[in-house]
């Protein structure tokens, strides 16, 4: 895994734009607290999947309380820093209830959003519960307790390495290290990953 990087700085307000190559392919990856940058986020997906009825989004949050959001479809990612975001606007919230989109991603992240943020979803996907729904027989049972990078290995093929050294500390720092944002991608790569295997099967 590797990744390029460029900065937009304006005030306390800060994005960061990577590349991030993982799995074969160039992951477009914003860390933004700048409400006007997640907009066009939002509004470049949505331009884009405009005729899909049934869009996949990968979905988690860091850590104990959200600190981060990410978000992925594709090769396009989102990190808003929650901690650091003057609002939530009210097109992103539309986007997280828009009732054409499905996010996946852990139940418990979800409510974390939720009690933290009072943000939702329209339609969440845990994927815990999907996965042991279409492969009941394909898993062992520990995975009845949710080992995410198991999962990604197994399903999608796809190594998840987790930064040790800076993971428990990091996540709320304006300035995320690049080796979190890394990570943070990944995970929500490879959340939409398998969404979009289990929506195949």
């Amino acid at each position: 895994m590797s990744s390029s990087s460029s900065i937009r700085c304006t005030s306390s307000y800060l994005t960061f734009k990577y590349h991030v190559k993982f799995d074969n392919k160039t992951i477009e990856t914003i860390v933004t607290n700048q409400c006007d940058v997640a907009d066009a986020w939002v509004k470049e997906i949505l331009v884009a999947h405009a005729d899909n009825r049934n869009v996949v989004v990968g979905f988690n949050v860091k850590w104990y309380k959200c600190s981060t959001l990410q978000l992925c479809v594709e090769t396009k990612c989102i990190i808003l820093q929650l901690d650091w975001i003057k609002e939530i606007s009210k097109s992103f919230k539309n986007f997280l209830r828009n009732p054409n989109i499905t996010f996946v991603g852990a139940h418990e992240d979800f409510t974390k959003l939720v009690c933290d943020y009072d943000l939702d979803c329209a339609k969440f996907v845990d994927i815990r519960t999907v996965v042991i729904k279409k492969w009941p027989r394909a898993l062992p049972r520990r995975f009845q307790r949710y080992d995410f990078g198991y999962l990604a290995t197994q399903l999608a093929g796809l190594k998840l390495d987790k930064p040790l050294d800076k993971f428990v500390t990091g996540w709320r720092n304006q300035i995320l290290d690049i080796t979190l944002a890394e990570y943070a991608c990944i995970v929500a790569y490879a959340s939409y990953k398998i969404g979009v295997l289990c929506a195949e099967t």
